[in-house]
Parts: structure tokens; sequence; C-alpha cells
């Protein structure tokens, strides 16, 4: 049995994620499930989140916050296990 999940989000965006996630090899559906469900195997959301408190840019403002998986297959290799 399936369900429909339905969210809106700002044009842009949806573009940019369409595009990003085809150049990829995926549609924007396919990443929505991935997240589920490294999620759910996770017990919590797969990324750090915080409360941002200084929202200008500058070099380097991303070090410490972005976080490379060693092996780009992992995610990929543990989604489709689940499927």
């Amino acid at each position: 049995m399936e369900t429909t999940i339905q969210i809106s989000v700002d044009n842009k965006l949806k573009e940019s994620a369409d595009s990003l996630f085809e150049s990829l090899g995926y549609d924007t559906a396919t990443v929505v499930r991935m997240f589920l469900v490294k999620a759910t195997d996770m017990g919590g959301i797969p990324f750090q989140v915080s409360k941002q408190t200084d929202h200008s840019t500058k070099l380097g403002g991303w070090e410490g916050k972005i976080f490379v998986a060693d092996n780009f297959n992992d995610p990929m290799d543990e989604f489709e296990e689940y499927m």
C-alpha cells in the first residue's frame, strides 16, 4: 500500500532541486524517498540542524557544516537494499 505526500515549495526552489537531482540521475520523488528512508533508519534527521544566527555571507562560511560521505554510493546502496 502506498500513500501520497504533498508539499508546497517556492517555484524557484523546485526548479533548482529538480535540475540538481536530474543532474545526479534522480527525480525529486526518489530523492524525497531516500531522505525518508535514511531518516527512519537513523531515527532522526540525517544531517545536522542548528539555529543559524549569522546570516552574513563570508568566505568559508560553510566550513564544518557540510559533511561528505567517504563513499558516494553508500546512501544509494542502502536505498537500493531497502527497495
